[in-house]
């Protein structure tokens, strides 16, 4: 069995690349670097390389998502 049968959490687990985080989110590269400099987005330093994970994307989503007003 291969390890990612074994572990089917560990896609999800997986550190995406600054162009990767961008399409997940829907915008550009650039915005996304612009983003990450500004420390808008959690992100891993890994040597020179920016790592962005699945769960730092899906928390900015939750903190800027904007709730319906319930009806009155």
């Amino acid at each position: 069995m291969s390890d990612l049968q074994e572990r089917p959490n560990a896609v999800r687990r997986r550190l995406l690349s600054v162009s990767e985080a961008a399409q997940y989110l829907g915008i550009s590269p650039g915005t996304m670097r612009n983003w990450l400099s500004m420390r808008r987005i959690e992100h891993v330093k890994v040597g020179r390389l920016t790592r962005i994970s699945y769960a730092a994307l899906d928390r900015y989503i939750a903190d800027n998502t904007v709730r319906a007003e319930a009806d009155v």
